[in-house]
């Protein structure tokens, strides 16, 4: 009887270790399968979520939208004609390189320039790296050195009035504002016009579109400012290319681009990195 007592126990611990091997081979595949699925760094759609494909940043360039995706190094540019923007056109195949300026490069955001133009800020190496609006690298030079080291997860640079740039440090609402001693784009110096301090506790701002004010959201809702950086109403703001709206239900800016024939072509959301097509469903 003890010998077979035996058996019958190590028969049933055989078959619990069966069944523990096929759930860790379970458990081992959903994880590798939520890695490939859902954590791409590259430019695609999620499942379960509204249509779409992360973004960075999004400027208008000339006639058309440009869409980056700095993780990925790509950039995408869609038609302002609706005509232009369809299903295929936001697949991964036509994402394009951005051109390296040589040596370590990493870029975080993207700034508005002058005629179209661009400009990407390297955290690498500092620096500023000017594009045509078809994304070709005309020249880079230095960032402020009175900001130090430009770090994307605490710091943003903006556009403001007379070509001037602002630099707002979120975690202490500190502001410089600088321009360049040529007086245009791709100066190489530069001259601190400004200091100041915006409300401590900002999460995000946006830049406006066609002006230099900003958008921004705090803790209890949304506010703006000026390009001098003096608050102003809190409403939308509109340019002959977009809006930009405040979506109570979601506690966040949203950039609606519209078409030459005045229809919707796409919804951003930067804080969340988001950019939405209606009625397309990406593979």
């Amino acid at each position: 009887m003890p010998q077979k007592d035996a058996g019958v126990q190590n028969f049933a611990r055989s078959v619990q270790s069966r069944k523990y091997l096929r759930f860790l081979s379970a458990a081992v595949f959903l994880f590798i399968s939520a890695g490939v699925y859902g954590c791409s760094s590259h430019p695609g759609s999620h499942a379960g979520t509204e249509a779409g494909i992360e973004a960075d940043a999004v400027l208008f360039t000339g006639h058309s939208w440009t869409v980056f995706n700095f993780g990925a190094r790509r950039y995408l540019q869609i038609l302002k004609s609706s005509a232009g923007l369809n299903e295929d056109s936001l697949q991964p195949s036509h994402w394009l390189e951005i051109s390296s300026p040589g040596g370590s490069f990493r870029p975080v955001q993207a700034v508005e320039a002058m005629q179209g133009n661009f400009y990407l800020i390297d955290a690498a190496q500092d620096r500023l790296c000017l594009y045509d609006s078809a994304a070709h690298l005309l020249s880079t030079f230095p960032l402020p050195g009175a900001i130090g080291n430009f770090n994307s997860g605490r710091m943003e640079a903006f556009r403001g009035g007379g070509g001037a740039f602002t630099f707002l440090d979120y975690q202490t609402g500190d502001t410089k504002q600088f321009v360049s001693r040529a007086g245009n784009d791709g100066g190489a110096s530069w001259t601190l016009l400004s200091n100041g301090r915006l409300p401590i506790g900002l999460k995000h701002c946006v830049q406006e579109l066609e002006g230099q004010g900003l958008s921004c959201i705090l803790p209890e809702g949304p506010i703006r400012f000026d390009h001098t950086l003096n608050r102003i109403r809190t409403e939308d703001s509109r340019s002959s290319q977009a809006r930009l709206t405040w979506e109570a239900a979601i506690q966040g800016w949203i950039m609606v681009a519209e078409g030459s024939d005045g229809k919707t072509l796409f919804q951003f959301n930067a804080e969340k990195r988001r950019l939405t097509v209606s009625g397309f469903s990406l593979k």
